[in-house]
């Protein structure tokens, strides 16, 4: 029996990115860029390794997803440190 929850098929792929996120302190709006590598993406979400720790619940865009230049909004499900000890592994749904 299956445990996997994904409702969304995804493709393995090893894809350089940079993402980011956005602080909002009115009347300032600033964006936080990252680097990372998109290790699967589906139409639910991406799996990446990233070199920066986020947060279960934390807003993050991706831009040039599939040769879209919108940014596509998600969240991010969970993080876990990678067997590298530099990178850690993220599960992101778009929203």
């Amino acid at each position: 029996m299956s445990t996997d929850k994904r409702r969304h098929p995804r493709t393995t792929t090893h894809e350089e990115t940079i993402y980011f996120s956005v602080l909002d302190f009115p009347p300032k709006t600033e964006r936080i860029h990252y680097i990372g590598t998109i290790t699967n993406i589906s139409q639910g979400g991406v799996g990446a390794k990233v070199l920066f720790e986020h947060t279960p619940g934390e807003e993050v865009y991706f831009e040039g997803l599939n040769g879209d230049a919108n940014a596509r909004l998600g969240v991010v499900k969970w993080m876990r440190a990678s067997d590298l000890s530099q990178w850690y592994e993220i599960g992101v749904e778009f929203v």
